[in-house]
C-alpha cells in the first residue's frame, strides 16, 4: 500500500471531490463552468452580468451565452428593474447552489448526518445558565450544523456542569432540546483537568489581593502540570479512564449526538514529553505517552459502540515553539494511527495549549498565527497519517476562504468560535445570499478572550448589533 503523503492524500481527495461533483452536476443538468455562474449569483444576488463577467475573468461573449442558457434552463432570472439587468437564482437555481456549495453540503459522520460543514468550536463561556443557553440557542438557530460543548468533565465537578449530578444532567438535556429543535447536532467535549488544585490553593491569597494576575496564576499552574501528572497513581488513572466511558454513556442519555475526547488537558499533558516524566507504561516512548489518550478513547468506544468519536488533536510546534502539551509534530506518525485504531472517527486539529492564551486564541496581530486559517497547516501534517475526516479551526471568518478549504478536501468541516460569536447567523446569511451582511470577526479578542480573563464572560464587540438584528432591543 502506498504510504500517506500530503500530496498523495490531497490528490486523492481532489479526484474524489471531482467525481462526486461531476455526478451531482450531471443529475442537475449542469457542467463545471455553469456551476461557477450558479455559485457567484447565489453569493451575490442582484449582481449585474458585467459584474459577474469581470469577477470570473470571462470574455463577454462566453459569459452572455452561458447566462442565456442558464435562464432558458430555469436556473436564473435576468430582469431589468432599472438601467442594468440583475441576476437572481430561481428555486431550481437555489437547489443547484445548495448542491454545489460545499459549505452547505451535508455530511454523514458514522451515521450522524450534519446538515452542513460549519461547527461551533468548544468554548468556555463563564456566563449565567440563562445567558449561556441563550448563546447556544442563537448559534443553533443561526444555521451551524453542530455545537461542540466545551469542558464536559468525566466525573463530578465543583467548577463545571457535570453529567454526574442531576442539575448538570438536566442542563445538558435542555441544551440538547434547544439544539435539536433547530436541526443542530450536539457534541460533548469530554475532558479531565490536569490542574493540581492543591497547588492552586496556595496561590489564592496572592490572587485575591491582586499580587498575582490571572495570567501569572495560569503560568504557575502550567508549571505544576508536569509534577502532578507524573506522580498520579495508577489507581487514580484507572478511575479517570473509567470516567470517560461513564461520561460518554451519560452524554448519549442526555441527548448528545457525538462525543469529543479532549486531547489537550490531561490527555495532552500525558502525550507531551515536556510534562510527562513517568517511568511506567504511561511514560517514556511516544507509544507509552499515547497510552492514556488511547485508553480514554477505548473506554468511550466500549461504553457507546456506534457513537461517533471525535478527538481534539492538539499539536505542539517547535521552531518557533508554541504549545507545551499535546502531540509534537514529529510524533504525529505514532499518535494518529494509534488513536484511529482505538476508535476515533474524526480529528479536530488545532494548536496545543498550556502556553499563552493568545497563542491558542490568536488575535489578528499575532506575529505567527495572524493569518486566516492559521492552524490549517497542522491538518496538512495530520493528513499524512489518516484518511479520517478532519475539522479545521483558527481564524476562519471569510466564507470564500472556508469554501476553498472545503472544496479542495483539505478539511471536511470548519469549526468557528469567535466568528460565530460575532455573527451566529453566519450560515443563514450566507445561505440566503446575504454574505455582505455578515459581521466579520476582526480577531480583536477584546470581549471574547478579554471578557473571560476579566471574569466578565465570553462576549463579543458585536453583541449589541446582534441583539438588535434579533429584535431583542
Amino acid at each position: 500500500m502506498e504510504p500517506y503523503t500530503v500530496s498523495s492524500c490531497i490528490l486523492t481527495l481532489h479526484k474524489a471531490f471531482a467525481a462526486y461533483t461531476s455526478q451531482r452536476l450531471q443529475e442537475l443538468g449542469l457542467n463545471f463552468g455553469q456551476m461557477y455562474f450558479i455559485l457567484y449569483v447565489g453569493k451575490h444576488p442582484d449582481c449585474t452580468p458585467s459584474e459577474l463577467t469581470k469577477e470570473l475573468h470571462l470574455d463577454w461573449g462566453h459569459s452572455q451565452r452561458s447566462l442565456v442558457k442558464l435562464v432558458e434552463d430555469g436556473f436564473l432570472t435576468r430582469e431589468k428593474p432599472g438601467r442594468s439587468y440583475r441576476l437572481r437564482l430561481t428555486s431550481q437555481g437555489e437547489q443547484a447552489f445548495m448542491v454545489c456549495h460545499r459549505v452547505f453540503a451535508d455530511w454523514d459522520a458514522e451515521g450522524l448526518r450534519l446538515k452542513n460543514r460549519i461547527l461551533f468550536a468548544p468554548t468556555t463561556f463563564g456566563l449565567s445558565d440563562e445567558e449561556t443557553l441563550a448563546k447556544y440557542r442563537a448559534l443553533a438557530e443561526g444555521g451551524c450544523a453542530m455545537i461542540i460543548v466545551g469542558d464536559v468533565p468525566v466525573g463530578k465537578s465543583r467548577f463545571e456542569k457535570s453529567l454526574f449530578d442531576a442539575k448538570g444532567f438536566a442542563f445538558y438535556q435542555q441544551l440538547a432540546e434547544i439544539a435539536h429543535a433547530a436541526d443542530c447536532k450536539l457534541c460533548a467535549q469530554l475532558h479531565q483537568s490536569d490542574s493540581d488544585l492543591l497547588a492552586m490553593l496556595k496561590y489564592l491569597p496572592a490572587l485575591l489581593t491582586k499580587k498575582l494576575t490571572p495570567d501569572q496564576l495560569r503560568e504557575k499552574l502550567n508549571d505544576a502540570v508536569g509534577p502532578y501528572i507524573t506522580k498520579l497513581p495508577k489507581r487514580k488513572l484507572q478511575t479517570i479512564l473509567d470516567g470517560f466511558g461513564k461520561a460518554a454513556l451519560l452524554a448519549r442519555q442526555a441527548g448528545f449526538d457525538m462525543v469529543q475526547v479532549h486531547g489537550d488537558r490531561m490527555c495532552g499533558s500525558f502525550s507531551s514529553a515536556l510534562f510527562n516524566h513517568r517511568t511506567d507504561e504511561y511514560g517514556g516512548s511516544a507509544e507509552n505517552r499515547a497510552r492514556f489518550a488511547v485508553e480514554a478513547v477505548r473506554a468511550v468506544r466500549t461504553a457507546v459502540p456506534g457513537m461517533p468519536i471525535d478527538y481534539k488533536l492538539a499539536v505542539r510546534q517547535e521552531d518557533p515553539h508554541f504549545g507545551n502539551a499535546g502531540v509534537a509534530e514529529e510524533e504525529l506518525s505514532v499518535f494518529v494511527p494509534l488513536l484511529e485504531q482505538a476508535g476515533v472517527t474524526s480529528f479536530h486539529v488545532t494548536l496545543a495549549n498550556h502556553s499563552a492564551l493568545e497563542d491558542t486564541i490568536p488575535p489578528a496581530s499575532h506575529p505567527y498565527f495572524g493569518q486566516p486559517g492559521c492552524f490549517l497547516k497542522f491538518c496538512d501534517e495530520v493528513r499524512q497519517y489518516t484518511a479520517l475526516p478532519l475539522c479545521g479551526v483558527g481564524g476562519l471568518n471569510d466564507p470564500d476562504f472556508v469554501e476553498q478549504q472545503l472544496a479542495s478536501g483539505r478539511i471536511q468541516c470548519a469549526a468557528m468560535c469567535r466568528q460565530l460569536l460575532a455573527d451566529p447567523n453566519w450560515v443563514n446569511k450566507l445561505q440566503s445570499g446575504n454574505a455582505a451582511k455578515i459581521h466579520r470577526c476582526v480577531r480583536c479578542n477584546k470581549k471574547c478572550l478579554g471578557g473571560l480573563i476579566a471574569h466578565q464572560g465570553t462576549r463579543c464587540v458585536y453583541d449589541a448589533l446582534n441583539a438588535k438584528e434579533q429584535g431583542s432591543i
